[in-house]
């Protein structure tokens, strides 16, 4: 029961629609619709827009054409955009191309110029890793030299002593021969 008063409420009254922007009789708005959407098709095409637009897409075309390829390179898409605005779509697009190479080419030495660093740090590092190991060998060697010298004195030492307890009686002749064996 409800629904059908808030129906006849809603409904009952005849609603004029005729003064709304989308209604046939509101032509105005239409005809804004149709010329804004034209002059953006002229704009992006380039078919006949203002005189004004001819002017400055021809000082664009100019402009494009007098900047070096360093320039073209460092501009943003919308200043790039801008300049291309009303010029042909090959043209438009051939630069457009270009633009794309530069900035491969940017790239692409920036990653060869940091891999080539690269390969010099590691180079460099590796050069400095056999240095450090051929100090160390040398070391070694130095240790491994006076460790022997070391047990060659330990050895001449401990004869000597033998000799010395044994010419004093001291200790029995094969006492050091059975320390040795149990050894």
């Amino acid at each position: 029961m409800d629904e059908r008063l808030l129906y006849d409420n809603v409904f009952s009254e005849p609603v004029d629609i005729s003064d709304t922007p989308w209604s046939v009789n509101n032509l105005l708005f239409e005809e804004d619709i149709k010329s804004d959407s034209d002059d953006d098709i002229k704009d992006l095409f380039n078919w006949g827009g203002k005189i004004e637009d001819v002017v400055s897409t021809a000082t664009s075309q100019r402009k494009i054409k007098d900047l070096s390829d360093e320039e073209i390179k460092n501009l943003r898409v919308q200043e790039l955009n801008k300049l291309l605005r009303g010029m042909p779509r090959e043209e438009a697009a051939k630069i457009r191309r270009k633009r794309r190479n530069l900035k491969n080419r940017g790239y692409a030495l920036t990653c060869r110029r940091r891999r080539q660093q690269f390969q010099e740090d590691l180079f460099n590092e590796n050069q400095l890793l056999k240095k450090q190991l051929e100090d160390d060998r040398e070391k070694l060697c130095k240790v491994l030299k006076e460790r022997s010298e070391y047990k060659k004195k330990f050895l001449q030492l401990q004869s000597d002593c033998r000799k010395e307890l044994m010419m004093k009686h001291l200790v029995p002749p094969n006492f050091f021969l059975e320390l040795e064996n149990l050894a």
